[in-house]
């Protein structure tokens, strides 16, 4: 099974697959973590992580006057990984625990589809 994940917010410090501690607060992540492919050197796509999302989701890293993800940006017909992965067969999922107006979103995942 193929499984790509973004999280935002996330310390790697109380992350046992990543700080090799044992908190034991994430086991379903770091049976993942530990059983597939995961990085650990990486660098920030923007300052802030609508533009992570506007980088990783459309592969468009921040750019002074290009807009991101949620003010207009998803409306264009540009790459979009979750499109390339629906047609490739594979199922995607977009998933948030934030109020559903932060950083749009939820109007993000729709414009995405």
């Amino acid at each position: 099974m193929l499984s790509f994940s973004l999280l935002e917010s996330w310390t790697p410090e109380y992350i046992d697959s990543f700080s090799d501690k044992n908190f034991a607060v994430t086991p379903n992540f770091d049976s993942i973590a530990n059983n597939g492919l995961k990085f650990t050197n990486f660098y920030a796509n923007g300052d802030r992580s609508i533009y992570g999302l506007t980088a990783t989701l459309l592969g468009i890293p921040q750019i002074l006057g290009i807009p991101y993800l949620g003010t207009g940006l998803e409306v264009y017909n540009i790459f979009r990984i979750g499109k390339i992965f629906d047609e490739m067969g594979y199922r995607t999922i977009f998933a948030q625990t934030s109020s559903s107006g932060s950083y749009r979103v939820d109007a993000i995942a729709k414009g995405l589809a």
